[in-house]
């Protein structure tokens, strides 16, 4: 989702609150014990392609859309065999699950995420996200704990193999503030984390490890107005 929300009238911003209340999953179905290794992390492609769906025009917003690509391939779920297998996923999921949220001008809602994932064989995917979050954020002792509990949930199925889709705010990563981005989470360790999709100022998408306490401060998007789209995490599970 790239764009400056913070310069929101009153009403797109009710309207946007519609969509931080979307239902959302709370458990994940459980995995094998053998299946928690860092060993089975899986590297999804970046999808840094010109976006050009046939018959849409003026294309925009599409970061989730990227997200969704990258996490159907490397999961197997590809319908496309061929040497443009990653452009011609890419122009089915926007032609069919194109963003949502205000007609796309405030790109695309984890609920249109989860459905595309769904639509590729992921059936067991999840949308998660944390709350409350109290005031104060990570100074907060009270924050502390819940969160430590939560991100160690998505951590661990990440480094099973089953990549997270999360937004952050580009602004912690070296990109512009206030703008909110969905890329793909797909390996973590006691100090990293390891990103597909991230973009910064310069050009393209692309691969990006980071320190995981910069990592959750995007991830927190502290200076996103609705709370419902904090810690946002899609995790695919077939």
């Amino acid at each position: 989702m790239e764009n400056e929300l913070q310069q929101m009238n009153p009403e797109l911003l009710k309207e946007m609150e519609t969509f931080s209340r979307e239902p959302m999953l709370t458990e994940l179905p459980a995995l094998p014990e053998n299946e928690m290794t860092a060993a089975a992390v899986k590297v999804p492609p970046v999808i840094n392609l010109i976006p050009n769906p046939p018959g849409v025009k003026n294309i925009k917003n599409w970061c989730g859309q990227a997200a969704v690509t990258a996490v159907v391939d490397v999961l197997g779920k590809n319908i496309y065999k061929d040497s443009n297998k990653l452009q011609h996923l890419f122009n089915d999921v926007y032609k069919w699950f194109a963003p949502d949220i205000l007609h796309g001008a405030f790109g695309t809602s984890a609920n249109r995420i989860v459905s595309a994932l769904k639509n590729y064989g992921l059936k067991n995917t999840v949308s998660l996200r944390l709350e409350p979050w109290l005031a104060g954020g990570f100074a907060n002792p009270v924050n502390l704990a819940s969160f430590a509990a939560y991100s160690n949930m998505v951590f661990k199925y990440v480094n099973a193999g089953y990549p997270a889709i999360v937004m952050v705010d580009n602004g912690k990563l070296g990109d512009n503030w206030y703008v909110y981005h969905w890329l793909v989470l797909y390996g973590t360790n006691s100090n990293e984390v390891f990103l597909c999709n991230a973009v910064d100022k310069t050009s393209g998408y692309h691969y990006k490890r980071i320190n995981i306490h910069l990592f959750n401060q995007a991830w927190e998007a502290s200076s996103l107005l609705l709370p419902g789209f904090r810690f946002n995490a899609v995790i695919a599970v077939p």
